[in-house]
């Protein structure tokens, strides 16, 4: 890939998820001409220090870093996050000519987060820790004020359902889209891409 990249939250909420394979930093510095991770974990990013990564204690939505970057990737954070805005205005500033904010979150309009609301299952929690959600036309307006554009998002499908009737769903979930169901109900993660706004 050969790019410059900034990993956004790259302790990835323990620092347990750097053993696994699937650890998101982890794949992005095996493909990267430089990866920095940063994050507001001290401790943990101390670790990774020590196991050599090009980590920082670094808080976006105070301030950008002194540099650009090709790519910017937030994996699964600006749900958790007060200041949205400024995590993103300050990524605008950090973004090189022609460069990417990559950022995933959990899809609002998931068809299990739908039906746990219709089976009243109630207070329904995605995660303690979560402050908001997002949805493509909410990133839009919010990318525009901050000086992005989305131009493409994507859903991640889920393919795990834990009961029955979710393995059912899941299963006729290809029918229902060829009948104009919107297949982001299927996905539990979308990705939305971001280029910065020309002001020339």
């Amino acid at each position: 890939m050969g790019k410059r990249i900034l990993d956004v939250g790259v302790v990835d909420h323990f620092l347990d998820a750097s053993s696994s394979e699937r650890w998101l930093h982890g794949r992005l510095c095996g493909v990267a001409k430089k990866c920095l991770g940063v994050d507001v974990l001290t401790d943990e990013l101390e670790q990774l220090r020590l196991l050599g990564y090009d980590v920082r204690n670094a808080d976006l939505t105070r301030g950008p870093l002194d540099e650009t970057f090709d790519i910017i990737v937030m994996g699964e954070i600006i749900e958790h996050i007060e200041q949205p805005g400024s995590l993103l205005r300050n990524a605008a500033t950090m973004l090189d000519e022609g460069g990417v904010v990559v950022l995933t979150t959990p899809n609002p309009w998931y068809v299990n987060v739908i039906i746990k609301h219709l089976l009243n299952a109630v207070p329904f929690t995605e995660s303690a820790d979560h402050v908001s959600w997002y949805d493509a036309s909410s990133l839009y307006e919010l990318g525009q004020r901050c000086g992005l554009q989305l131009y493409r998002y994507t859903g991640v499908r889920d393919a795990a359902a834990r009961t029955f009737p979710g393995r059912v769903l899941f299963q006729i979930a290809p029918l229902l889209i060829t009948l104009r169901l919107n297949q982001c109900l299927f996905a539990k993660t979308i990705i939305y891409e971001f280029r910065r706004i020309s002001r020339g």
